[in-house]
C-alpha cells in the first residue's frame, strides 16, 4: 500500500479558494449588511412606531386625568346659582334674631328700648375679643352689685351696633373710672345724664 497523499492537488481535488471576509463575528456582520437583507430595519421601524403610539397615548390619558382633576376642583369652587356668601352684618343680625328668642328681654327705662339680660358666663355668645371683659374689674363691680347686664342693639347709619351695659348711678368721678376700663357712653332715661340717675355704661361688642 502506497502513503497518503500530502495534499489535496495530489489526491486530485482541485484546490479551494475561499473569499476574503471581513475580521469580526457574524453579528457584526449582521449590523453591516443592509436594514432591507437583515431585516432589523423593518422590526426596529415597527417597534418606533408602537412605542410612539404608546407614549402618545398614555400622554393623552395623564392630560385628561389633570383635566378631569381641574375640571372637579373648579366645580367644587364654583358657588351655587343664586347663592350669596353673607355679610358679617347680615350674620350678626341673624344672630341677633336668634339671641331674642334665648334670652330674657328688660325695659329697665320704662319705655320702647329693649335690651337683653346677660351674665359674664354668657359672654361666649359675642366675638372671642370680647371674652377678655370678663375680667373687667368695673364690670364685674357693677354685675355683682346689680346681678345684671346689659346686650343693645343701637342703630346707625353704617348699621346696628352691638353694646354690653353695666348698671349704675351716672357720677362724674364713676364717668372717669368708666372710661379708664373701656366704656365710652352712659345710658339712662333722659339725656343729658344728671348725677345720680341711673342706667348703663356702655361698651361697644361684636357678635
Amino acid at each position: 500500500m502506497g502513503g497518503m497523499p500530502e495534499s489535496a492537488s495530489e489526491a486530485g481535488f482541485p484546490d479551494l479558494v475561499m473569499p476574503d471576509l471581513p475580521v469580526g463575528n457574524s453579528g457584526n456582520r449582521a449590523e453591516n449588511m443592509p436594514a432591507s437583507q437583515t431585516g432589523n430595519g423593518t422590526r426596529q421601524k415597527t417597534g418606533s412606531q408602537a412605542a410612539n403610539a404608546l407614549e402618545k397615548a398614555e400622554l393623552s390619558q395623564n392630560n385628561n386625568s389633570v383635566k378631569h382633576r381641574t375640571d372637579a376642583a373648579t366645580e367644587k369652587r364654583r358657588p351655587v346659582p343664586g347663592s350669596q356668601t353673607p355679610s358679617m352684618a347680615s350674620m350678626s343680625e341673624d344672630k341677633w334674631q336668634q339671641l331674642l328668642k334665648i334670652y330674657p328681654h328688660i325695659r329697665p327705662f320704662q319705655d320702647e328700648r329693649e335690651y337683653l339680660s346677660l351674665r359674664p358666663e354668657d359672654f361666649v355668645i359675642l366675638h372671642s375679643n370680647a371674652y377678655r371683659l370678663v375680667q373687667n374689674s368695673f364690670l364685674l363691680h357693677g354685675y355683682f352689685n346689680y346681678d345684671h347686664l346689659i346686650l343693645a342693639q343701637v342703630s346707625r347709619r353704617n348699621g346696628n351696633q352691638y353694646y354690653i351695659g353695666v348698671p349704675g348711678n351716672f357720677y362724674e368721678k364713676e364717668k372717669q373710672v368708666a372710661i379708664m376700663y373701656g366704656f365710652s357712653s352712659f345710658e339712662c332715661r333722659r339725656e343729658p345724664a344728671e348725677e345720680g340717675d341711673f342706667g348703663y355704661y356702655m361698651i361697644k361688642v361684636e357678635l
